[in-house]
C-alpha cells in the first residue's frame, strides 16, 4: 500500500515514478517488477493519460535473496551461521546496554565428534550434524535462536529478560536431552553429547 500511495503522490504531481515491487499476472501468479510511469500531457500541460515500462525483475530478486541466504545462513545445517550470530549479539548487547533486555548465551559442541569423523567419515558427521541441528530446532522456545558457528559447536541465544539463571540452565538440559536421543549412523547405533 506504501508504495502505491508513493506512486500516485507522484505521478498526480506530474512526476515521473519509478520502484520496485511485487505484481501480480493476468493469471494470478506474482512476481518482482521494476516500473517506470511517466505521464503524457497535452498543450495545456494537464495529464491525460500514463505510459509504464514494466520489467520482471523476479531472477535477480531470487538472485539476491540466494545471495543473502548464503551469506548468513550455513549451508550444511541451514541455521543461521557465524555472521548472523554476530549481527543479533551486538544487537542485543546494544540492547543490554541501555538497560532494555538481557540475553543469555549457551554454547555448545558435540562430545567425541573429531572421532566420529575419523572412524565414519565425514558423511556420517555431516549427517549428525545436520540432525543435532534439526533436534536443537525442535527443542527451542520462541525467545531463542541457535546458530551453527563452525565444526561441532553451536550457540544458542536466549532472550533471557524474564529468565533466572536456574531457568536457563533448566533450558540447556532440555535442549541437551533432546540431542542425546540415539542415532544410527551408518551400521553404528550413537548417543550423541554435548
Amino acid at each position: 500500500k506504501s508504495v502505491y500511495a508513493e506512486m500516485w503522490q507522484s505521478l498526480l504531481a506530474g512526476k515521473e515514478w519509478r520502484g520496485e515491487f511485487k505484481n501480480r499476472k493476468q493469471r494470478g501468479e506474482l512476481f518482482w517488477c521494476m516500473e517506470t510511469i511517466a505521464c503524457v500531457k497535452d498543450d495545456r500541460g494537464a495529464t491525460h493519460n500514463y505510459v509504464a515500462v514494466i520489467e520482471d525483475i523476479s531472477e535477480r530478486k531470487f538472485a539476491e535473496e540466494t545471495i543473502r541466504h548464503l551469506a548468513y545462513y550455513d549451508a550444511l545445517t541451514e541455521l543461521p551461521n557465524r555472521r548472523y550470530f554476530q549481527e543479533r549479539l551486538d544487537q542485543a548487547l546494544a540492547w543490554s546496554r541501555r538497560g532494555t533486555s538481557r540475553v543469555a548465551l549457551m554454547l555448545m559442541d558435540l562430545d567425541r565428534f573429531k572421532t566420529i569423523n575419523d572412524s565414519l567419515g565425514h558423511c556420517a558427521g555431516d549427517e549428525l550434524l545436520r540432525l543435532v541441528a534439526k533436534r536443537m530446532m525442535s527443542a527451542l522456545t520462541k525467545d531463542e535462536t541457535v546458530i551453527r558457528l563452525g565444526g561441532d559447536e553451536f550457540v544458542i541465544l536466549h532472550d533471557a529478560d524474564n529468565a533466572s539463571i536456574s531457568q536457563i540452565e533448566a533450558r540447556v538440559q532440555t535442549i541437551k536431552a533432546a540431542i542425546a536421543e540415539p542415532v544410527q549412523l551408518g551400521m553404528h547405533l550413537f548417543t550423541p553429547t554435548c
